[in-house]
């Protein structure tokens, strides 16, 4: 007779604190809380408590359900299965799941991690309308370390957590600074001085502060009654750049094409064969991204309700803010009620831009660019971070 031995893989984590040792334990999900139940809270918009649903705030309450540190769970449509991790006096709505830890066996952080590497899709149901249930919660197998463990690894991931939220905060800051300074640079309450060199420090906030840099690294923000560039002149679009469309329909596209074919879509897919060769602003003409602005040089398609604006006969990028700022707005004035908003030729060539010289063109659109490369850096400082803690969960946990 041959033995054979089975051998099961140890209860230990890949990446592991110095000071613990030995196996984890394998326990099921619902024998570590006390309850797992839906809110009953309907929102409001008014209340002196924040009522939680499936995507995290979603109004106010006058009285709160909750108090203390709890998780909750997205219970039912597309965002099913979420985590949120909440604290203080609080509601939750019917359509959201929340997890009473044993808090002398289970620490809340640390359940989150682990539901994180877990990944809750797997237990969704239903095609019409995802769902997921408190039952499934509780047969969910989680190997569990000691709570000091716990607590440790929880310190560890609050520490990254709060690095991303900083991240995120500050992209967000960022953002409506340039809202800002969109808004006084178009409306002309702020002008550039045409003998200095525009550089967006990074120092934002002065220039809403109204202080002054120059290119020594500093913004040189006048008034418009000191301005020394002429005037504003007030054009339509149609006389500064040529207009048109694609032809293709929306699937044309060609896995791994050549070029570039734009849809209405906010990324672009290939294609085999190119229609324009140009410097060119790029428009979804209808559907969820409508007024959606793409800038390109070189060769590419379009879909037939896509609008390519080239030749213009000013500069390229501050066409490019200014439509950004003001393009969106004038296609929902021009919605009909009920309908779904889109681009007609007439939205476009009739459009009124504000037109000063070209070299103050360049340096409005030199500071916005600026701004842009800087949200840009702090994403995908956020997107390293998120991935570095992703790849820490799948190290961390058993």
């Amino acid at each position: 007779m041959t033995n054979t031995t089975t051998h099961t893989k140890p209860l230990k984590p890949k990446l592991r604190f110095k000071e613990f040792e030995g196996e984890w334990e394998e326990k099921k999900f619902g024998d570590l809380v006390n309850s797992i139940s839906s809110g009953k809270i309907k929102p409001g918009s008014e209340g002196e408590f924040l009522v939680y649903g499936s995507t995290g705030v979603i109004g106010k309450s006058n009285q709160f359900t909750h108090e203390g540190e709890y998780i909750l769970i997205a219970r039912v449509g597309a965002n099913a299965g979420r985590i949120n991790r909440v604290s203080g006096k609080y509601a939750v709505t019917d359509n959201t799941l929340i997890i009473d830890s044993k808090k002398n066996i289970l620490n809340n952080c640390f359940t989150e991690g682990f539901l994180e590497k877990f990944n809750l899709n797997r237990l969704i149901f239903g095609s019409g309308q995802p769902l997921i249930t408190g039952g499934l919660l509780k047969g969910i197998k989680i190997n569990l370390p000691t709570l000091p463990e716990q607590q440790k690894i929880a310190n560890f991931l609050t520490a990254i957590d709060n690095k991303i939220q900083q991240l995120q905060r500050k992209k967000e800051l960022l953002e409506t600074y340039k809202k800002g300074v969109m808004q006084q640079l178009f409306s002309q309450q702020l002008r550039f001085k045409p003998d200095e060199s525009v550089i967006a420090s990074s120092h934002c906030e002065s220039l809403l502060r109204g202080t002054k840099q120059t290119r020594r690294g500093k913004l040189e923000a006048i008034s418009s009654k000191e301005a020394q560039f002429p005037d504003w002149e007030e054009k339509k679009l149609g006389e500064l750049c040529n207009i048109t469309t694609g032809k293709l329909d929306a699937n044309a596209m060609v896995e791994n094409g050549q070029y570039r074919f734009y849809t209405c879509a906010k990324n672009y897919f290939n294609i085999d064969n190119f229609e324009f060769d140009t410097n060119a602003l790029i428009i979804s003409g209808n559907g969820a991204n409508v007024g959606y602005i793409h800038h390109y040089k070189g060769k590419f398609n379009a879909y037939q309700r896509t609008y390519v604006l080239d030749e213009f006969v000013q500069d390229i990028f501050y066409m490019k803010y200014f439509l950004d700022k003001f393009l969106y707005k004038r296609i929902f004035r021009e919605k009909k009620d009920g309908n779904t908003p889109y681009i007609v030729m007439t939205t476009l060539t009739d459009m009124k831009i504000l037109i000063p010289t070209i070299d103050e063109q360049q340096k409005i659109a030199s500071y916005l660019s600026a701004i842009d490369s800087k949200i840009a850096n702090v994403a995908s400082a956020t997107l390293s971070h998120q991935q570095f803690k992703k790849g820490l969960l799948q190290q961390l946990f058993v």
